[in-house]
């Protein structure tokens, strides 16, 4: 098999858990976060826009004019360190101490891209579609990370939490895809999507280093290339 060289991450419920910042909006919007959480689970399962939920709980929404607010009112709507995963540093750690380039490239704006490349986590590259100007599932923004990442694409995996952003364009474009099962896109899209286009579906990065570097995933933990098995999705 063809070694892996390099591997990037999707960001959101890949890297980052973004449950917190979903409640701080709720909050903001004076509505109870089941109330926020029912309009995402609705928009995933749509297929539209996820800032559509904020929409649907206050009309006149505007992403950028709301967060200008909460600048002002120092209620920020950006990431803190406590949002990375428990299961990230260790992952980055093995991968890095493999000879593994690691990068993460998602759908997100640049003040995300500067969060993590100040988190301590080695990054080798960190980009964002903000400055790219192109967003997934656009088959650009993966010929731009195969660019960027400076490996052939069928050295390169690219590792998220949707089949339709992140597997599925990233197969499509020669690269290993990786379906990470977490977060509410995979337990919502993984009930009416195929993921036969992933190289290997996983639980937790834990299992990744063991999957791609070489040696036995980590105890307790099951590697499922090409796996279609289903999760109900947690209730909130």
């Amino acid at each position: 098999m063809t070694r892996i060289r390099a591997v990037c991450f999707d960001v959101g419920y890949t890297l980052l858990d973004e449950t917190r910042r979903w409640d701080e909006w709720a909050e903001w919007l004076k509505v109870k976060p089941e109330e926020l959480w029912e309009q995402m689970w609705s928009v995933i399962a749509e297929g539209v826009h996820h800032v559509e939920a904020l929409r649907r709980l206050s009309p006149d929404f505007n992403l950028d004019t709301a967060r200008a607010q909460r600048a002002r009112a120092d209620r920020r709507d950006e990431y803190r360190q406590d949002d990375l995963y428990p299961d990230v540093s260790p992952c980055l750690a093995r991968l890095k101490a493999a000879g593994i380039k690691v990068g993460a490239a998602g759908n997100m704006d640049a003040d995300v891209e500067r969060f993590l490349d100040r988190s301590g986590l080695g990054f080798d590259v960190v980009a964002s579609s903000d400055r790219w100007g192109v967003e997934k599932p656009d088959p650009r923004f993966f010929a731009r990370l195969i660019e960027v990442m400076a490996t052939p694409a069928d050295q390169l995996v690219y590792v998220g939490d949707r089949i339709d952003n992140d597997v599925r364009p990233a197969a499509a474009a020669g690269i290993r895809a990786v379906f990470l099962r977490r977060g509410p896109w995979a337990q919502i899209l993984e009930k009416t999507q195929d993921t036969s286009d992933a190289y290997a579906v996983i639980d937790s990065l834990e299992e990744l280093p063991g999957l791609i570097a070489g040696g036995p995933p980590s105890e307790g933990k099951r590697t499922l290339p090409k796996s279609n098995k289903k999760d109900a999705p947690a209730s909130r």
